[in-house]
């Protein structure tokens, strides 16, 4: 996809997120092509999750799972049927999440006859949609 179809979309689909976090407790760290940057305080564990839309919509987002202070996390927390996958990924190497949505879903060897474009045009598969289901299921193992 050329780059300033990409901006363009990413920029539509990014102007509602700074009043969502506000309403939600997220922090952002960055909305700026082509990153999403936002923390998720939780109860037992905070999460920084870095959205690289890169070639979207065309490709969905990779996503990198990080500390609060931007760091690469090597573990994560997980729990039975979260998306949450502590294994390191075979492209990657680092824990990822494994939902449709995501780059690292659709890219892993698991999932590579799932493509992208069955998805991208569903509701809640746009840039808010996917970091709303990252978060809702973040807040499943929080528990």
């Amino acid at each position: 996809m050329h780059e300033l179809v990409s901006r363009a979309l990413f920029t539509e689909q990014t102007k509602g997120i700074e009043r969502v976090a506000r309403l939600r407790g997220w922090t952002i760290y960055c909305i700026e092509y082509p990153a999403i940057d936002v923390g998720f305080i939780g109860e037992s564990k905070d999460i920084r999750v870095r959205m690289l839309c890169c070639d979207w919509d065309e490709m969905p987002p990779s996503i990198e799972l990080l500390s609060l202070a931007g760091e690469r996390l090597s573990t994560i927390r997980t729990g039975p049927d979260s998306v949450f996958n502590n294994s390191a990924h075979p492209v990657t190497g680092y824990p990822f999440i494994c939902m449709i949505g995501t780059r690292e879903y659709h890219i892993h060897p698991s999932h590579t006859s799932d493509h992208w474009d069955n998805h991208k045009n569903k509701p809640g598969n746009d840039l808010g949609g996917i970091l709303t289901q990252v978060w809702n299921a973040w807040l499943k193992i929080q528990g």
